[in-house]
């Protein structure tokens, strides 16, 4: 081994951190430098155990006949080191749904034994592990980690929509919250959670246990720093309510700082390029089902859209909001933004899409209801959310705002898609004429900002108004433009989830440090998506025979 005492302490700590920074992706680099000398072990050991991952594999008992038994005096022996949690539960799937691909691919043998294979290796059942093992392995980590204070639970994959009366990711979800609920008081209390593949079915059904119920509250009562990756399972007719269920817990993390949401199923959002996008649902349900924040009251708005008359003001210490690859209702997120005017500093959309309606016998300039930015030198009505500009009106100043890929999704109610594209006078061409190259982004971010815009073509300011003249010194431009504004400004894209905030990364990586990331779950799910692709494949050529 070679010789570094002579060397301070400092420098290897330094020395050390930048080449964590650049093992991100592999942990075991940076561990394998543990036996170049006794100070490098004793520096890397409390980075290299700073998260703990436990997976499908530590439990499943076909995985332990075959792999090395995780020895757990040495994890009571290090456990105080550890700050995170990974569990990384995406293999497991439910009985229904390897039931309905055993009865699907009945005419191919090979696909149905397969099938048979993946309902006797992945479901939770005494062959594999049940929700009890479960419990059992992931209390033992919790009590191993006196001083872990974040968790990142990435719950089944479910790669067909299957109603199930024994849910995976429910009976996951449950347990986790029982565990984290339950902790110690002389144990630090968990204050980051990331949920991935959190289904808002699987809320729902533990929402309605009272017991459940108590461990959310509690463990939503400690949060500070909280992402939840998003994955609809839904009928052909959804129910609006379970979207709700949603918002409603996440209100009940009241110190709650930080906040991302992030739709995982990308499926949901329009497939298309443009600024504008007009479709004709075939279920309507469907179409407003996928919107966040969802928000429930028994008011109905003109277009049938539902508003939650929330408190005035909720989650007060939130500073952070990210919402990202999703779809959302105008009113409804003011609604939001009215809520954290007093502490919301940094906001960040990227890839969002606002949710508007055509119907044909509405009066012309009744489309834009809901609209990013707003119509210049006009005061919106007060059933009109034109976001930016209602901004400012509440009085919301924001340190950091960036976004990236906003546009329209025109749902046709009725009439046709070609009367709604040519009826949708949105708020897309720059009134300030196109010499200044602006984007709807940027745009859009100069009015929050408050900077005053350039002269219109022909001579006469641009300015957007609040609702009430009464509102004007709150809401009127302020601030003087720029001649060029710097796209790292007000562009989202340009940063690196680690780059805008921890709580945006965290689905990447729940330590700062080291990527969450599983290879022999990644090759089981695309082995697994695979072979269901091809059975599907297989299956149409039969039926085209």
């Amino acid at each position: 081994m070679a010789d570094f005492a002579d060397l301070p302490n400092e420098l290897i700590i330094e020395i050390l951190n930048d080449v964590a920074l650049v093992s991100y992706n592999n942990k075991n680099n940076l561990l394998e430098m543990r036996t170049v000398c006794k100070k490098f072990a004793e520096i890397l050991k409390p980075i290299g155990l700073r998260t703990l991952q436990m997976d499908w594999t530590r439990m499943d008992n076909h995985e332990r006949l075959v792999r090395q038994p995780l020895e757990r005096q040495h994890l009571f022996r290090n456990g105080h080191l550890c700050r995170s949690l990974n569990i990384d539960m995406m293999i497991a799937t439910d009985e229904d749904v390897c039931r309905r691909l055993v009865e699907s691919f009945e005419p191919i043998p090979e696909k149905r034994i397969w099938a048979e294979m993946a309902q006797s290796r992945y479901t939770m059942n005494k062959a594999t592990f049940t929700p009890e093992d479960y419990h059992k392995e992931l209390e033992t980590m919790i009590q191993a980690t006196p001083n872990a204070t974040a968790l990142k639970l990435s719950l089944p994959y479910k790669l067909i929509n299957v109603r199930s009366s024994h849910d995976a990711s429910t009976f996951i979800l449950g347990n986790t919250f029982d565990l984290l609920a339950n902790r110690p008081e002389d144990r630090k209390a968990f204050d980051t959670l990331a949920l991935e593949n959190l289904s808002e079915m699987s809320l729902a059904r533990l929402w309605r246990n009272p017991l459940d119920v108590r461990n959310i509250m509690r463990t939503f009562s400690h949060l500070r720093h909280m992402s939840l990756s998003i994955r609809r399972q839904t009928s052909d007719r959804p129910k609006i309510d379970v979207a709700f269920r949603l918002w409603e817990v996440i209100c009940k993390a009241r110190k709650l700082e930080s906040l991302c949401l992030i739709n995982v199923d990308k499926r949901d959002n329009p497939k298309s390029d443009n600024k504008l996008y007009v479709s004709q649902p075939p279920v309507p349900d469907y179409w407003e089902y996928h919107a966040l924040p969802a928000i429930h009251n028994c008011n109905w708005e003109p277009d049938g859209m539902q508003i939650f008359r929330m408190p005035d003001k909720f989650l007060p210490n939130l500073t952070f909001l990210e919402l990202r690859d999703v779809s959302v209702k105008g009113h409804a997120l003011g609604w939001v933004l009215n809520g954290l005017s007093n502490s919301l500093q940094e906001l960040y959309l990227d890839n969002v899409y606002m949710k508007t309606v055509y119907r044909n016998r509405w009066p012309p300039g009744f489309y834009q209801r809901c609209l990013w930015i707003g119509l210049p030198d006009t005061r919106p009505s007060e059933d009109q959310c034109w976001l930016a500009t209602y901004i400012r009106q509440i009085g919301l100043k924001l340190r950091v705002c960036r976004v990236s890929n906003l546009s329209y999704d025109c749902k046709v109610s009725s009439g046709t898609k070609e009367q709604a594209a040519e009826a949708a006078n949105y708020d897309l061409s720059d009134p300030c004429g196109p010499q200044y190259n602006r984007t709807l982004e940027q745009r859009f971010v100069e009015v929050v900002m408050g900077y005053k815009q350039p002269l219109a073509p022909h001579g006469l300011p641009v300015v957007y108004y609040p609702q009430e003249e009464a509102q004007d010194e709150l809401a009127l431009a302020d601030r003087e433009r720029p001649d060029e504004i710097a796209p790292k400004v007000w562009d989202a894209s340009l940063y690196k989830t680690r780059e805008r905030h921890l709580t945006s990364a965290l689905n990447d990586s729940v330590d700062g440090t080291f990527l969450n990331y599983n290879p022999s779950t990644f090759k089981v799910l695309n082995d697994y998506i695979q072979e269901v692709g091809n059975g599907w494949k297989a299956l149409r050529g039969i039926q085209q025979r």
